[in-house]
């Protein structure tokens, strides 16, 4: 049976793989670090390699419960933090995101086909909280959205 941090480790390799996000510890890029079930800091907050206009962070949350009769399906619920120093930023990511998740079988085929998401079978996802602003501060803004993912229990 899979468990939940492997959903995690799944989209963290293939944001990485799809060149949506980086590794927080490589060299400073054009992407965004992505900070899986850690404290998100803000731009520019941490020093070099860590830091970026964009923050990006993964963490585990509440999932779909599972229909009478699936035990051998699961949905697990990945929440986004978007940390960044302007709202057009977050919503340029957030796009990035949905194109990445929702059509993720490819260009232009919809949500509901399934697709290998760096070696988790990814049978269905949805977008459960579309881009929605959380805080705004002297240090940026912060936004948060959730996608679902359903896979082989």
């Amino acid at each position: 049976m899979a468990d939940a941090p492997d959903i995690l480790a799944a989209v963290n390799d293939y944001l990485i793989g799809r060149g949506i996000a980086r590794d927080p510890r490589t060299p400073d890029s054009a992407l965004p670090p992505l900070w899986v079930e850690e404290d998100v800091p803000a731009p520019g907050e941490r020093g070099t390699p860590e830091r970026g206009d964009v923050v990006l962070g993964a963490q585990y949350a509440t999932g779909i419960p599972t229909e009478p009769f699936r035990s051998d399906v699961r949905w697990d619920g990945v929440a986004f933090i978007i940390r960044v120093l302007d709202t057009a930023a977050a919503i340029t990511l957030h796009a990035r995101l949905r194109d990445a998740f929702l059509h993720g079988a490819g260009p232009g085929v919809g949500g509901h086909l399934a697709y290998d998401m760096a070696g988790r079978w990814v049978l269905e996802c949805r977008e459960w909280t579309s881009l929605q602003p959380l805080e705004r501060t002297p240090q940026g803004r912060t936004f948060t959205c959730e996608f679902q993912f359903q896979t082989y229990a």
